[in-house]
C-alpha cells in the first residue's frame, strides 16, 4: 500500500477531512476547476493541511521544504467511477470474463 496516494488515506465522510499516514489533517477548502488541452474542464475538491496543533504549535508534516501548507487535490468524479470498475472486477462473473482477457 502506498501511503503518498490519498485514495489509501484516512476519509472522515461526515465532516469531510482525510487524515494522511503521519496524522496530518487535511480539511477541506473550496473546489477547483482544471481544463485540459482537449479543452476538457475537470472539478476537483481541494484539502489543505492543519498547520497548528491543539497547542498552537506549528506541524512540521503540514508543511512542504519551503514553509507552504501542504495541499492535495481529489477528483471525486474520477473515484467514483474507479471505485465502480473495482467492484465490477472484483466479483466472481465479471472477473473470470478478465481473467479470460489476459490471457489472449
Amino acid at each position: 500500500m502506498d501511503d503518498k496516494k490519498v485514495m489509501n488515506w484516512e476519509y472522515h465522510v461526515d465532516e469531510d477531512y482525510y487524515i494522511n499516514p503521519q496524522n496530518v489533517r487535511f480539511n477541506f477548502s473550496g473546489y477547483r476547476k482544471r481544463t485540459g488541452k482537449e479543452r476538457f474542464t475537470r472539478v476537483f475538491k481541494e484539502y489543505r493541511a492543519e498547520k497548528l496543533e491543539s497547542n498552537v504549535e506549528v506541524i512540521p508534516e503540514a508543511l512542504t521544504l519551503k514553509g507552504y501548507v501542504k495541499r492535495i487535490t481529489v477528483n471525486p468524479t474520477w473515484e467514483y467511477y474507479k471505485a465502480k470498475q473495482k467492484a465490477l472486477l472484483s466479483s466472481s462473473e465479471t472477473g473470470k470474463i478478465y481473467n479470460r482477457k489476459k490471457l489472449t
